[in-house]
C-alpha cells in the first residue's frame, strides 16, 4: 500500500508544481530577452486557466510591442 500512496502522491506533487515551475522558466526566459514563447502544460496538470491567461497576456503584450515600434 505504502508504494502505491507514494507512487499518487509523486504524481500529484508533479501535475500541481510542474506547471508552476515552467512558468517560472518561461517568466526567467522573458527577462532575460529570449524569444517569447507559449506556455504548454501537459494534459492533466493543474492550472491550466493560469497558462491560458499568461499566453493570452504574451500575445496582447507582444501585439503592443509590435504595434509601438512601428
Amino acid at each position: 500500500m505504502v508504494p502505491v500512496f507514494v507512487y499518487d502522491t509523486i504524481r500529484v506533487t508533479n501535475r500541481f508544481a510542474g506547471p508552476i515551475a515552467r512558468l517560472r522558466e518561461t517568466l526567467r526566459d522573458i527577462s532575460s530577452g529570449s524569444e517569447l514563447r507559449e506556455l504548454k502544460l501537459r494534459q492533466g496538470d493543474y492550472w491550466s486557466e493560469l497558462a491560458q491567461e499568461f499566453n493570452q497576456a504574451m500575445r496582447r503584450l507582444t501585439k503592443s510591442t509590435a504595434e509601438t515600434s512601428k
